[in-house]
């Protein structure tokens, strides 16, 4: 999906009404002039099937803040309110419908996803209700969603097929509870591994983050990873990627595969750092 800017969106209404981008400027500004006017006199704009404009009252309550739990009193205010009709949503169904045949044979679908989310969410909030939590009192639901996807480890690499789900630096920040000094410091000890994109933004592999806590034994894995390769993506891969149960002297070629993570997060730290020992010195030869 994308976003249309100002200029950008002048410029498709002007092709496709064939008026000059001037014109079209017009006739925007004399749009939104006529809705604040409207707006502001208590009048309601309404353009069916699309969208309707009013003056919306907020009375005073109280709330509290969600991080704190501290009680705030949030003041009366007057504010705008948008409906949406029905055509933006004919619009949405028929791009999602587009949407499901693009991606028919890729696994989930984006709906199925969230679907999915919602879905285990709302139990686990019924269950926290059920045991006397008072959900009411956790402040502004915009807020509290809003922390909640922030710590969802978001992919934004283009190796998402190779190491999976990353965080970035502020999710990651809420998921351990520690601050910015505290993630550079375990990156800087390799307690912690941090990619760099190629368009300079760092995310952190989720797969070294269990229950809240860093992975046990990172910094002696990739201690021994960087005397085959300095490459942090190379280290990130080799955890990421299935590979036999290299205790066996013969491996079947069906036999179960496991991530070097996942033995490590099993408490493996001396297999997977021999595994890393080998790997490092064929990296280097």
């Amino acid at each position: 999906m994308t976003q249309l800017n100002r200029t950008e969106l002048v410029a498709a209404i002007a092709a496709e009404s064939g008026q000059s981008q001037s014109a079209v400027n017009e006739v925007l500004d004399a749009l939104f002039s006529t809705l604040a006017k409207s707006v502001a006199a208590g009048d309601k704009v309404t353009i069916p099937g699309w969208l309707a404009v009013e003056q919306n009252a907020r009375a005073a309550r109280p709330s509290r803040r969600a991080r704190t739990g501290e009680p705030i009193k949030i003041a009366a205010a007057r504010g705008v309110k948008i409906g949406v009709g029905s055509a933006p949503a004919k619009v949405e169904a028929s791009a999602a419908r587009e949407l499901a045949k693009v991606l028919v044979g890729k696994g989930a679908t984006q709906e199925e996803a969230v679907n999915d989310l919602t879905s285990a969410i709302r139990v686990r909030l019924i269950e926290l209700a059920n045991r006397g939590e008072q959900l009411a009192n956790l402040g502004d639901v915009d807020d509290v969603a809003e922390q909640v996807v922030e710590r969802l480890p978001i992919a934004v690499s283009p190796w998402v097929h190779v190491v999976g789900p990353c965080y970035t630096s502020r999710s990651l920040q809420k998921e351990l509870n520690i601050g910015r000094a505290a993630i550079s410091k375990a990156v800087s000890d390799l307690r912690l591994l941090r990619l760099e994109t190629s368009d300079g933004r760092n995310v952190y592999p989720a797969f070294q983050v269990v229950d809240r806590t860093m992975v046990r034994g990172m910094r002696d894995v990739l201690n021994v990873l960087r005397q085959g390769i300095e490459d942090e993506w190379t280290w990130a891969q080799w955890l990421n990627t299935p590979v036999p149960d290299y205790a066996a002297d013969e491996v079947a070629s069906d036999a179960p595969k496991r991530r070097h993570i996942d033995r490590l997060i099993a408490g493996d730290i001396d297999g997977v750092v021999r595994a890393a020992e080998r790997t490092a010195a064929s990296w280097a030869a």
